[in-house]
């Protein structure tokens, strides 16, 4: 079965669904790191893009957690990767180290894959490999949207983890062996928007226009944990957990009560089988189930 680790971008920004005010304080992130540590939750997803996440985290880890940390290559915002461009990526890895208060990363990810098409991307490429070979980084991956970029970007990243979105809305990468295949080639799969940014923890009718399109399928949704006795977490997680191949679900969190609930419902995720009707919710609409496309 995957296990947890710990998504960190609301340590950074106000992000979700919700959109609250404010990141989580300093004294929440205490307490979360605290409580996921000791509930052996030991791996961070972060990214320098994450406001000063980094940074507050290094602040606030426990000094007893020793959390494998996976961070990303911000995007190169220009039309050619440059050599200047490159040492600026390097030095950004040694800030984050640093403020991290770590002196190697479990994994370190391109966060915009079509850097990796860009003119210049061979050397991006020679320098991930060159921190992997210099133990800065045990891994080096990419992470994507959809297939077709993660085809893109094969030959060029020799990568061997990989970051995508799954649930039980967004069934796409599972439904055509994407997932399966990576596994069976040794490349780890990591798994995000396993709530899709909150979508399927909402009642069907608070959520936004803009997601109206969501609403008979997430009504499903809600209607098949209920049959299963299962709460929307639990049920969302069991779509996840029972997919073959995944390593990892990386969740956020906003403070250490829904830290515990989504602890909870994944320990019911993993201890009973995952209700059949889970497969038949995918949906093919990208305005749905990719939060790029969202509009308010």
């Amino acid at each position: 079965m995957p296990k947890l680790a710990l998504g960190t971008v609301q340590f950074g920004l106000a992000y979700g669904l919700s959109r609250p005010d404010a990141p989580v304080s300093l004294a929440k992130i205490r307490e979360i790191l605290r409580t996921a540590w000791e509930a052996e939750v030991d791996m961070l997803d972060t990214a320098p893009v994450y406001g000063d996440a980094e940074k507050r985290i290094g602040a606030s880890r426990p000094a007893a957690a020793q959390f494998s940390v996976v961070s990303k290559v911000a995007r190169f915002a220009v039309d050619e990767i440059s050599a200047a461009d490159i040492a600026q990526f390097q030095s950004c890895v040694r800030r984050s180290l640093e403020q991290l208060g770590t002196d190697r990363l479990y994994a370190l990810l391109v966060h915009s894959p079509d850097d990796l098409l860009k003119p210049g991307a061979s050397d991006l490429v020679r320098a991930l490999v060159d921190l992997k070979s210099a133990g800065l980084t045990e891994r080096i991956g990419v992470s994507v949207y959809d297939r077709d970029m993660l085809d893109a970007v094969a030959g060029i990243l020799p990568y061997d983890l990989v970051q995508l979105p799954l649930n039980v809305l967004d069934q796409r990468l599972a439904r055509d062996g994407t997932i399966r295949s990576l596994a069976a080639r040794g490349i780890e799969v990591h798994v995000r928007s396993v709530f899709l940014q909150g979508v399927l923890l909402l009642w069907p009718d608070a959520l936004p226009p803009r997601l109206a399109g969501a609403r008979e399928q997430v009504l499903k949704f809600w209607r098949v944990a209920d049959e299963a006795g299962l709460s929307p977490p639990a049920a969302a997680l069991s779509y996840v957990v029972h997919q073959e191949g995944v390593s990892r679900i990386v969740i956020g969190v906003d403070d250490v009560a829904s830290l515990t609930e989504n602890l909870e419902a994944m320990r019911v995720a993993t201890s009973r089988p995952m209700p059949a009707a889970l497969n038949d919710l995918g949906l093919d609409d990208l305005d749905v189930v990719d939060p790029r496309r969202w509009v308010d």
